[in-house]
């Protein structure tokens, strides 16, 4: 079942953009079947996403949303972004 993973920022247009090629590798080189868009943290309320993806400066306003929220540190870290996701969507196959 296909996943959708929303990047989020403040503006929607600085780090999303930049965390938003991250994911969309992560995704890629993981083989995850996962679609990424970005957008501005004032549109959550109306998102279907499953995953929100944001920095951890920003994450914690996002509580109480639908989705399963992933805080990143180190918006370049792979790593880090991997074990984000694979969390959520790990999960999202539990509920």
């Amino acid at each position: 079942m296909s996943r959708e993973i929303l990047v989020i920022c403040g503006t929607g247009m600085g780090s999303s953009m930049i965390l938003k090629m991250m994911v969309d590798q992560v995704v890629a080189e993981n083989g995850l079947d996962c679609r990424v868009s970005s957008d501005m943290a004032a549109s959550t309320a109306q998102s279907t996403a499953d995953i929100l993806v944001a920095g951890s400066d920003l994450a914690p306003t996002l509580d109480g949303s639908r989705a399963r929220v992933v805080g990143i540190t180190n918006i370049m870290d792979k790593k880090e972004i991997l074990a984000g996701i694979s969390d959520a969507l790990s999960s999202l196959e539990q509920a």
